[in-house]
């Protein structure tokens, strides 16, 4: 996964919009809902609140912060 991709997740679980998360990364909010579409086809996750529990379990984020954090 690239870096935009590994943080989307983390970017959900703090419960911002595609709107703020696009803001954030310069991208537009069609890429966000793409990544985010994208993302939970390879997972086989039917919701967001999904995808967010899969990528918990796989430990691309943690509670409270995410990889980056770590580094």
């Amino acid at each position: 996964m690239n870096p935009k991709r590994n943080e989307n997740p983390h970017t959900a679980r703090r419960g911002k919009s595609s709107a703020e998360i696009s803001e954030q990364y310069f991208i537009s909010k069609h890429t966000v809902n793409t990544l985010r579409k994208n993302l939970l086809e390879k997972t086989g996750c039917t919701k967001t609140a999904d995808l967010i529990a899969h990528a918990l379990k796989r430990g691309r984020i943690w509670e409270g912060r995410s990889m980056k954090d770590e580094v």
